[in-house]
């Protein structure tokens, strides 16, 4: 399988960047996708794939049912 920022596979968002962030989430658990171009405040429960976050744009938000976790570079998690 091809990895690209996000794919659609069975019942899972998979969602991936480079070696730095992996999420994985069920299909049910999303309540919206909504594009974005401005800027958000970022906390506890709003997080950014990327490593770079000012420099790299984002343009997708995704709103959960549930918390999930990112698996980061050397297996470090974080909760969104």
């Amino acid at each position: 399988m091809h990895w690209r920022p996000i794919i659609i596979y069975k019942e899972n968002l998979l969602l991936h960047y480079g070696l730095f962030n992996d999420a994985i989430i069920q299909l049910i658990n999303i309540i919206e996708i909504k594009p974005e171009r401005k800027s958000i405040a970022f906390n506890d429960e709003v997080r950014m794939l990327s490593v770079l976050e000012e420099i790299d744009s984002y343009n997708v938000i995704l709103r959960l049912k549930n918390k999930h976790t990112m698996t980061g570079l050397h297996g470090f998690t974080k909760t969104f």
